[in-house]
């Protein structure tokens, strides 16, 4: 055996490759045996997980691994699939949070692939047995058996240093005698045998500032063979320290019609470019940028730009790092925006050649104003609020602003005063529920442009409906610049110096990475997300997103502690808050908490709202089960502001229906699980969650009993979306129950009496209500049987059912009722407004069998043929799929008996091709059907 076979086959030699991590943070040791894994030969792999997510993790561990193959890419011939114990190789352990894994008989077979391919990584993720705790990508180089050369670090073909930096170069070769390496044709290093380390001094290269210098690494045996290996090093200077110029801010600062200022917060980096459409992508010394005396922002002046002009640009950190800019309000996506209808976002950028994928940033000098049409909107008073929660993607069929504009009549009807949306900034992908953000200052472009978000909320305001946004700032996923500029992408966490994340999340809940509320920045930052959508875009309230895990405090492993009351979580919200309402004073500030009761009434009472889920509670009642849900009181609670935002349903919580159609209690013929029943069910809470003084939510479509359930095609997955449900008469029954109760809580002070009692366990419910105007009496049988139920009563005399319209004798301070299953009844000394129902229709034939419409497609008519036993009346709508009533065809034709023929003419009617709602209402009942119009 020669001395080179020798060397490769050598058993007792570990390979230890140290990962190079910020200060402070975790490392890991990956040995392979031998030291230099070759694709035809075993190899073992030994992997030691101190300090890493995975220390003192009890239970078995497995990797998820694969190999790389040159001329293609990492991570072919995956074995098995993510978390699958029984197909993913399980470690061996071999001590406290050591493991081995060996590659046998070779690592081309453990692998299968195929001859005509080599391997030259292996790839690792090791995991827990549940999948739960990860590290992050593992690499290990695998060599080939003829001479070679490997620069291990750097790892890039080209390499930016900073003059007043170090370099640190490593040089392997397994079956080299000796190594060399020149740097710009001069030999600066030499090493007999393997491996050659060596440090690059920047400052012995000021003199070639902004040159390229070449450095090759060259290995050589003893019989004169050789390979070279080389990358390209670019020298720069240490960038000009100055001052950011007076009044600019982080991103883009336009200071006349021809020139901005761009500015890049990003401490303890060397340097920064930025780079762009405005001078053709290039790092250079017109692109390189100044910093701050104090070292913690980038900022350079870009001139002679065009006005009118819409640039593209990225910034370029310490020669690894390329990121759009953390504070663009526009980000063009190279994965997702092809994906976006021009009817959406006309006109959108196309992702430039030049610009490093994912994200890139956009500006433009002089764009056209909106013009805001209801500058003197006033908010609707905190107790008042009626909230509808949407979710654009799964409301409209075009999930755009325009097609939720032409809702807000729909909206307008049912007597909502506030929308809240969920979140519309920059998150990754297109179909998402928007709670893995990116940007927090960017529009997502799927819902449509910056102008047409303006347009809606300006609409809103105009009919009285504030806009509320739901925000994110717990948390932010890893396309977000301020992941990506300090990332440490060995444990695939933030780094420990990152100057806005947790490394590791500081409670059980956290998706994405941590923010830490504590970090000056971070508190900065949140501040200037806060301003801008405020100062933009004139919204009223923001709904923020995880409020409880604002804080430093370790809870990880007890949820139970992370919910206990924290002062310095307090004092964050305080400040926060008193931030935002120096802009606005009115400002509606909303909080997702559930902690201790102790912290919510604290916050309560210095002025925020706080999130009251209710959805168990009121669930159990409409499917027949006994529940209490007293704590829909914020008096209950002990509270002394009304500030409980309370909700039978939100984007978390199982809907109401689905539930009550599964699951749904039982008596003789009174069944729940009926959808009539289950409408009615829905009635009568609705009746008990309005008529309770404080702020409302609905989530969308509940108005109309959505039966969808939450985790149909996953449960933050596209659900369908069901307009027609509002034309059926039953559904249409609890939308006026729910728009008649909605206007009694807005128009009737009762429904904001501080005076007020609830009585709602068990299945007798009773509300008491007393003002100096009018006293008033909610009764409900919430059982599945025929129930007494008794109420008081302060006063005798008249009273009066509002949805009956029937008066009730009061005799004495105590009377008993008898309600059906179901049943209810809202009591009142004084009659309010007609609501205009019918409740007493409990089933009706929809006569779909007896209606035709053709043709189908169609074009300039559309005609019904009727068979009707007795003289009627005909009315005829038209619909577009978001609701939006389009043409009314007839409306109370009177009609004979018998066959009947209708042509309608829509030729001028201006409808587009497209899928529209016909209902055609024969007296009181309704048939709903889709129909496609092709002009």
């Amino acid at each position: 055996m020669n001395i080179h076979a020798f060397r490769h086959s050598l058993v007792a030699i570990f390979l230890t490759i140290f990962f190079i991590l910020p200060d402070n943070t975790f490392s890991q040791t990956i040995n392979t045996i031998p030291e230099f894994p070759v694709e035809d030969e075993e190899c073992e792999v030994v992997f030691d997980l101190a300090g890493t997510p995975l220390q003192g993790v009890s239970g078995d561990m497995y990797v998820h691994t694969g190999v790389g193959i040159t001329g293609g890419s990492n991570w072919q011939h995956v074995i098995g699939q993510w978390g699958d114990n029984n197909t993913q190789p399980k470690l061996t352990r071999t001590g406290t949070d050591t493991y081995s894994l060996l590659l046998t008989p070779s690592i081309r077979s453990f692998y299968n692939v195929p001859q005509t391919n080599h391997i030259n990584r292996l790839c690792f993720v090791v995991r827990s047995s549940n999948a739960a705790t990860q590290t992050g990508d593992i690499f290990i180089d695998v060599y080939s058996t003829t001479l070679s050369v490997n620069i291990v670090s750097p790892s890039s073909e080209d390499v930016m240093l900073a003059v007043n930096r170090q370099l640190p170069i490593v040089v392997n070769s397994p079956l080299a005698d000796s190594i060399f390496l020149t740097i710009d044709n001069i030999r600066r290093a030499s090493a007999a045998g393997i491996t050659l380390e060596f440090t690059l001094e920047g400052s012995d290269y000021a003199d070639n500032l902004w040159e390229d210098i070449l450095v090759e690494a060259t290995a050589k045996t003893n019989d004169g063979e050789q390979v070279s290996a080389a990358f390209v090093l670019t020298m720069i200077p240490t960038p000009t320290i100055s001052e950011v110029p007076a009044n600019v801010i982080n991103g883009v600062t336009v200071i006349d019609s021809n020139s901005v200022v761009l500015c890049l917060t990003a401490p303890n980096k060397d340097f920064c470019f930025a780079v762009g459409s405005f001078n053709g992508w290039e790092n250079n010394i017109g692109s390189f940028m100044n910093i701050t005396p104090e070292g913690d922002k980038f900022w350079i002046t870009v001139d002679d730009l065009n006005p009118y002009q819409e640039y593209v640009y990225q910034y370029y950190l310490d020669g690894d790092i390329t990121i759009a800019d953390p504070y663009s309000n526009k980000v063009l996506d190279k994965n997702n925006d092809p994906y976006i209808s021009a009817s959406t976002f006309p006109n959108l950028h196309e992702f430039p050649a030049e610009a490093v994928p994912p994200n890139a940033s956009t500006f433009q000098i002089c764009c056209e104003e909106y013009e805001w049409q209801n500058d003197n909107f006033e908010a609707p008073a905190k107790d008042d609020l009626v909230i509808y929660e949407l979710l654009l993607r799964d409301f409209t069929a075009l999930h755009n602003y325009q097609s939720l504009i032409d809702t807000i009549s729909y909206l307008k009807r049912l007597g909502i005063n506030a929308i809240e949306l969920l979140p519309v900034n920059e998150f990754e992908g297109n179909i998402s529920w928007g709670y893995n953000p990116s940007f927090h200052f960017a529009l997502d472009k799927y819902y449509g442009t910056a102008e047409k978000f303006k347009e809606f909320i300006d609409v809103c305001h105009g009919n009285g409906i504030a806009v509320i946004l739901d925000v994110v700032l717990n948390h932010v996923f890893g396309q977000s610049p301020l992941a990506m500029m300090y990332w440490n992408s060995q444990l695939n966490i933030p780094a420990a110096d990152n100057p806005w994340l947790n490394p590791y999340p500081k409670h059980d809940y956290n998706v994405g990475n941590d923010f830490n509320h504590e970090s000056i920045y971070t508190r900065q930052y949140s501040k200037d997300v806060m301003r801008y959508w405020i100062e933009e875009y004139h919204i009223d309230g923001y709904r923020f997103d995880l409020s409880k895990g604002f804080t430093q405090k370790n809870t990880l492993g007890n949820v139970s502690l992370w919910g206990q009351y924290d002062a310095s979580r307090v004092a964050i919200w305080k400040e926060y808050s008193d931030y935002i309402w120096s802009i606005k004073d009115d400002f509606y500030v909303i909080l997702e908490h559930f902690a201790d009761n102790r912290e919510e009434k604290e916050l309560s009472s210095y002025g925020m709202m706080l999130w009251g889920n209710l959805n168990y509670a009121y669930n159990e009642a409409t499917m027949g089960y006994s529940s209490n849900f007293s704590d829909i009181s914020y008096v209950n609670r002990g509270w002394e502001s009304p500030h409980l935002v309370g909700y039978m349903e939100s984007h978390d919580e199982e809907r109401l229906m689905y539930k009550n159609k599964q699951y749904g209690n039982s008596s003789g013929d009174y069944n729940i699980k009926q959808t009539n029943t289950a409408l009615r069910r829905n009635m009568l809470a609705t009746v008990f969650f309005m008529t309770v003084p404080g702020p409302k939510m609905i989530w969308q479509f509940g108005e109309t009993g959505y039966d969808i359930s939450i985790d149909y095609n996953g449960r933050t997955g596209e659900k369908p979306i069901l307009w027609e449900y509002y034309s059926q008469w039953q559904r249409r029954q609890l939308f006026d129950v729910t728009a008649a109760l909605i206007r009694l809580k807005k128009e009737q002070t009762v429904f904001s009496t501080e005076t007020f009692t609830i009585d709602v366990g068990d299945y007798d419910k009773v509300i008491y209500l007393y003002s100096p105007e009018v006293d008033v009496v909610v009764i409900g049988n919430f059982g599945v049987e025929t129930r007494i139920i008794e109420a008081s009563f302060k006063q005798s005399g008249k009273w009066y059912e509002f949805f009956t319209r029937s008066e009730v004798e009061i005799n004495s301070t105590s009377e008993s009722f008898t309600l059906q299953a179901g049943e209810f009844m809202l009591l009142s000394t004084k009659r309010f407004f007609d609501p205009e129902l019918n409740l007493g229709i409990e089933t009706k034939k929809n006569i779909d069998s007896n209606v035709i419409i053709y043709p189908n497609p169609c074009q300039k008519n559309i005609k019904l043929s009727l068979s009707l036993q007795d003289k009627c009346e005909l009315s005829v709508f038209l619909y577009d799929l978001s609701g939006r009533e389009v043409a009314i065809l007839a409306e109370k034709m009177n009609l004979d008996g018998g066959i009947q023929e209708q042509i309608f003419d829509i030729s001028d009617e201006g409808l587009k091709d497209g899928v529209y709602l016909i209902n055609i209402k024969i007296n009181d009942i309704v048939t709903s059907k889709f129909i496609e119009i092709k002009n």
